[in-house]
């Protein structure tokens, strides 16, 4: 799984049943220089990425972007 932006990461958080994949590929995307920056931004159109992510059933995706 490879993350290369915001979109990617709701994508890979909202899809993926498996969760130690997941976390495996954002812990990678974590260690890019910009990744705090990417997680801060929003999604096209001015879209909140914590109205796509729900906390029950996007928890891991939900904690990194947080």
């Amino acid at each position: 799984m490879n993350l290369n932006n915001l979109e990617d990461v709701i994508a890979a958080s909202t899809t993926t049943s498996d969760h130690g994949k997941l976390a495996t590929a954002l812990r990678a995307f974590m260690k890019r220089d910009v990744a705090e920056s990417i997680l801060a931004s929003t999604l096209p159109d001015d879209v909140d990425p914590f109205t796509v992510l729900n906390p029950n059933e996007n928890t891991l995706g939900y904690l990194y972007v947080l």
